[in-house]
């Protein structure tokens, strides 16, 4: 999508100009592929969140990348969850509407940092050049992460496994690391997506 329709909708959202932002792509799905706690996933979802409007005064757009008939695999019932939680936090934006895949990928672009639970999302934001977070629960993750910025680029802090991001803290750290390295990886995202 072009880059004046993605701007018009993170207003039409409600995202000021010039705010920092990150995207944050929660999976309805993950606690069932993980055998999982969905209460504990919705809890930690819901303190990582609050630590980064409280430290990181970034806004957060909710990214519902699955849109399914079946509200177990809907990832909007998890961000409508996490949106009541949080008490509809005005700098907590979801962004609901049917959109197409080419939008998603231009809204997850626009973002300061990218958190992944869902797998094109996080492609889409790694493709992109954004510092994206992978919430891994599958081999998947840490090869496409391998393939675009090396196998130590799952020990930096990319990638954190589901059950270590059930860990309010782990995941905590994981964040707010990537948010510090964020413009170290959008640099090696640009060497890199070339070749790939």
């Amino acid at each position: 999508s072009s880059p004046s329709k993605i701007q018009n909708l993170l207003q039409s959202y409600g995202i000021p100009d010039g705010t920092p932002v990150i995207g944050l792509a929660v999976s309805q799905g993950i606690s069932r592929y993980s055998e999982s706690d969905a209460g504990q996933h919705l809890k930690v979802l819901h303190h990582i969140v609050q630590k980064i409007l409280d430290e990181l005064k970034a806004h957060i757009l909710l990214v519902p990348h699955v849109q399914d008939t079946k509200p177990s695999n809907d990832d909007r019932v998890l961000a409508t969850q996490l949106l009541e939680s949080l008490e509809f936090n005005p700098r907590v934006h979801l962004a609901g509407a049917d959109h197409s895949a080419s939008e998603f990928k231009g809204l997850l672009g626009a973002c300061d940092l990218v958190i992944a639970e869902r797998m094109h999302a996080a492609i889409a934001g790694l493709s992109s050049g954004i510092s994206t977070v992978v919430v891994g629960y599958s081999i998947k993750a840490e090869g496409i992460l391998s393939d675009l910025l090396g196998s130590e680029s799952t020990q930096d802090g990319l990638l954190i496994p589901v059950h270590q991001f059930l860990d309010s803290d782990q995941a905590w750290n994981t964040i707010q690391n990537a948010w510090h390295r964020r413009q170290e990886v959008e640099n090696q995202l640009k060497l890199a997506l070339p070749k790939i």
